[in-house]
């Protein structure tokens, strides 16, 4: 074989190499909706997000770790916000200094680790086709709620109060609470939400704050 015979095979095998490692393995499109309790009665906010199953690289990384073979979930979209009135409720990607982020509370919505326990002969990728065929909704369990936040100036990411869930009426005053937070599965067809870069553009150009752009 030529030297540029060689050089092409290797080409298309680190090109397929490239595309096997950053091709996702499967996807869901919810909605989640988020439902707070309040003096005057129930608001809700929603919004159509993405969980993305991302493949193990067939050649780990350097270093240690788990993180170096791949792998794992990741969410991308806008997180969920309900208007109070004079404020308003933002869900959060990410919390310091809390246990469960807003993945976490997908996941435990999708009760993929249930499946899991359940029919541990099946991998994440059938468990993904079962949830899309059947549009499965269920409740995050309270113990699972992701971090809020409520800003004193909508135009300042920096002006943030973050809020854990078991402080809602503690930061918004009595009769505030998380009534309940739900995913349901809506298909591939499903169009991203978008309200949030388009009522609060500089908070959502706040990468991970409180959204992801679709991939």
């Amino acid at each position: 074989m030529s030297k540029s015979a060689v050089l092409v095979v290797v080409a298309l095998a680190l090109a397929m190499l490239v595309v096997r490692c950053t091709t996702p393995a499967a996807s869901l499109r919810f909605r989640i909706i988020v439902e707070v309790g309040t003096p005057s009665g129930t608001k809700t906010g929603s919004s159509v997000m993405e969980l993305v199953l991302k493949r193990p690289f067939l050649i780990p990384m350097p270093g240690a770790g788990g993180g170096d073979r791949g792998g794992g979930f990741q969410l991308f979209g806008e997180a969920p916000f309900v208007e109070l009135g004079d404020r308003v409720l933002f869900t959060k990607y990410h919390a310091k200094s809390y246990q469960h982020q807003l993945d976490s509370a997908v996941l435990d919505g999708l009760k993929l680790f249930a499946r899991r326990r359940a029919a541990p002969d099946r991998n994440d990728e059938a468990i993904f086709r079962e949830l899309n065929q059947i549009k499965w909704k269920g409740e995050v369990a309270p113990s699972y709620y992701p971090a809020f936040a409520a800003f004193a100036d909508l135009q300042d990411p920096k002006s943030q109060t973050e809020i854990l869930p078991d402080a809602v009426q503690a930061s918004l005053g009595d009769g505030y609470t998380i009534n309940r937070i739900t995913v349901h599965v809506v298909g591939a067809d499903a169009r991203p939400t978008t309200s949030l870069a388009e009522r609060f553009p500089v908070l959502a150009n706040e990468r991970g704050l409180l959204s992801l752009a679709p991939r």
